[in-house]
């Protein structure tokens, strides 16, 4: 996910994933647009007179925060798919090989053979007893949950 500020217009995009081709926007409000993708899958969002929408200082360094525990994640992560070796769930010790890594999410193979995707938002909000998502945070450097994001 990337959060962008345009100050000339006063603009907030939120880019969920690539668009990879065609994208038709939609209005859906006077001042929010949400472009979908050719599957019909939401994109991205855009805010206009965001000043006036949103806290802008509150969002910024929330942004940030995301972009960064997400950046070192998904590094780490495909490093490990680009040389087939697989991670390890701590506390269940479940293993998991990394199949895709999206603009703002992962999908994992377990050693059933399951899959399961786990967005950069799951990260900061999910379960904390799931042993998935609290070894991806370890992986990412993310904090608990979303006040702590907040917060600093």
């Amino acid at each position: 996910m990337r959060i962008t500020y345009d100050a000339a217009a006063d603009a907030v995009y939120v880019r969920l994933s690539q668009s990879g081709g065609t994208v038709t926007t939609k209005q859906v409000d006077q001042d929010i647009l949400i472009d979908f993708n050719r599957k019909d899958q939401v994109i991205g969002i855009e805010v206009l007179s965001a000043s006036k929408r949103l806290k802008l200082s509150e969002l910024e360094p929330l942004a940030v925060k995301l972009d960064t525990h997400w950046t070192t994640l998904s590094e780490t992560l495909r490093s490990h798919k680009a040389r087939g070796f697989p991670f390890v769930a701590a506390k269940q010790r479940e293993s998991y090989r990394v199949k895709e890594v999206g603009l703002d999410y992962v999908t994992v193979q377990d050693e059933q053979h399951e899959t399961r995707k786990v967005t950069a938002r799951q990260l900061l909000v999910g379960q904390p007893r799931d042993s998935l998502i609290e070894t991806l945070r370890a992986m990412g450097d993310y904090p608990d949950n979303r006040d702590e994001v907040k917060r600093e």
